[in-house]
């Protein structure tokens, strides 16, 4: 029997029928062993080539008794390695406790799953589902353990999770629209949202968005949405929007498809923010920008965009354009005996006085600290320019009582008209500054009215003034050469160098036309520099010779 034998017969005794029954038995049980095998065959090749991991683990030592191939592909170890282990080296040390603690609590025969973290041979720790099941291998009890890797879908979990905390705590209005309905109604919004429009949850969703539009459903940006909307890209875009309560909100709205794992749009996700605080802002900024705090004038900073719509509007209905550059003189005096606080009051009363001469006609801006412009259109004949500076220099000697004293104050003015004196609004604000300049010159508290041939030469000097640099730059000038002659014996004991300007238009132009512009730009350095060189390389030149 332990050589293999399956039965054995006596020959005493023995006969056809009793050897017949014997043969039939062998056969039999040939046959049963040959089914068991095969039956033991297949649930082998279940159980090796599962593609879910599977281990058989003894019940009381817990070491591996078995391991599929899935297992050791997973896990990184090979059969022999694994064959040494027991189910307590496949989790992380910290876990142990817990584990051999709850494997006590079960009773040897009882099925026990649940969820678990275990460490693979290259240290990664994977989120495993595990089923134990009791069985018996020859005779002792063991467990056939499952493992199911469920890491990426924790993680996908924990993505999610963090994703609707984001969105539950944004402080920005989120949205989520069905796009698989033509309405694309809200099915989610988060409580910014809710906040921003005063609407709450149950009254937006399954709702189409555009309600909260109202009646104003005519803007340009909603017509950039529906063309998102129709050709599934994405946009940003500023709408006006109306909360709850009717008031205005400005919603800077970010919107963006999500497609599923075959491309088609089944949501669209909306980003709000509400812009109506830093639009209204932004509103007192520019405004300042334009305006000055002080006196409430605009800021007069481009002649073209002060001036250059009334003289547009003066010439087009026949008219003429004045302007005025009022500077109150020795005003930084005022500042430093009174304080800054009181020269603001001082301004404020001074700017009003103006407007007061003027009336609605005309319009004041402040343009430095202690300078302020003034333009009025008026009918050829109607209006006596040097007048109106009279009156406004009078107005600004009235003396003005601050901290229990007056101000005796004055102003230089400086007047130039349109088309007189120019015929464009940068020119004519030039010939009004440099009366001014001029009126300070000639001992302040003083009036200048700027003539047709002080304009003309005003011109000239831009003109000159724009060429200089350029011109030096191009070595346009040339220098002519006097000779100093001794006058003991008439020997030439030196030269003076003096430059001209050789323009290609306007021919050879003499350093009285120029020289003083040079000087005012500070471009008169520059030339300095230019003559010196060539002086030096022309004495040169003379030595060599």
């Amino acid at each position: 029997m332990q050589a293999g034998a399956a039965d054995y017969l006596v020959k005493h005794g023995l006969d056809a029928e009793r050897l017949g029954r014997s043969v039939r038995y062998a056969i039999d049980r040939a046959e049963g062993l040959r089914q068991i095998e095969a039956s033991e065959s297949r649930y082998r090749l279940l159980f090796e080539r599962s593609p879910m991991p599977m281990w058989v683990s003894d019940v009381e030592t817990l070491r591996f008794l078995a391991v599929n191939d899935a297992a050791l592909t997973h896990y990184g170890y090979s059969r022999q390695e694994f064959l040494q282990m027991s189910a307590v080296d496949v989790r992380p040390k910290d876990d142990i406790p817990r584990f051999l603690e709850n494997l006590r609590s079960k009773s040897p025969d009882q099925a026990i799953q649940g969820r678990a973290r275990h460490q693979c041979k290259d240290g990664r720790i994977i989120i495993v589902d595990t089923k134990a099941d009791t069985i018996v291998i020859e005779g002792h009890p063991a467990r056939l353990v499952l493992i199911n890797d469920i890491s990426a879908k924790v993680a996908a979990e924990d993505e999610a999770r963090l994703f609707a905390r984001a969105f539950e705590s944004s402080k920005s209005g989120m949205l989520i629209a069905d796009a698989q309905n033509p309405a694309l109604p809200a099915i989610y919004v988060n409580p910014a949202f809710v906040r921003m429009s005063g609407y709450e949850e149950e009254e937006i969703l399954g709702r189409d968005l555009t309600f909260l539009q109202g009646d104003d459903h005519e803007q340009e940006a909603l017509d950039t949405c529906r063309r998102t909307l129709a050709t599934h890209s994405e946009c940003e875009v500023v709408v006006r929007n109306y909360r709850k309560d009717g008031a205005l909100f400005w919603n800077q709205l970010s919107l963006a498809p999500v497609r599923d794992a075959t491309g088609v749009v089944t949501h669209y996700i909306g980003v709000s923010t509400d812009l109506t605080d830093r639009r209204r802002h932004e509103a007192e900024v520019a405004f300042l920008a334009r305006h000055d705090p002080v006196t409430g004038l605009a800021r007069f900073v481009e002649p073209e965009d002060a001036l250059g719509p009334m003289l547009d509007e003066a010439r087009h209905i026949g008219e003429h354009l004045a302007v005025w550059c009022i500077d109150i003189d020795r005003f930084q005096a005022v500042n430093e005996s009174v304080g800054y606080r009181a020269g603001d009051e001082v301004l404020r009363l001074l700017a009003s006085r103006v407007r007061y001469v003027t009336g609605t006609s005309g319009r004041l801006w402040r343009m430095t600290s202690d300078e302020f412009v003034l333009a009025m259109r008026f009918a050829p004949g109607t209006l006596q320019i040097s007048e109106i500076a009279e009156q406004i220099r009078e107005t600004l000697e009235v003396p003005v009582p601050i901290a229990g004293s007056q101000l005796f104050l004055s102003g230089s003015i400086g007047a130039a008209s349109m088309p007189l004196n120019a015929d464009n609004a940068t020119e004519l604000f030039q010939c009004a500054e440099s009366a001014m300049y001029r009126a300070k010159r000639s001992g302040r508290n003083s009036i200048m009215v700027s003539t047709q041939s002080q304009a003309e030469e005003l011109r000239e000097r831009l003109e000159l003034g724009g060429r200089l640099k350029s011109a030096i730059r191009d070595n346009e000038f040339v220098l002519h050469f006097q000779p100093q002659v001794s006058g003991h014996d008439g020997r030439i004991v030196g030269m003076e160098a003096l430059v001209r300007w050789q323009t290609a238009d306007r021919g050879l132009i003499p350093p009285g036309r120029f020289i003083h512009v040079a000087e005012e730009l500070g471009s008169i350095v520059d030339l300095g520099r230019w003559v010196l060189r060539e002086a030096c390389l022309q004495a040169k030149r003379w030595l060599q010779q």
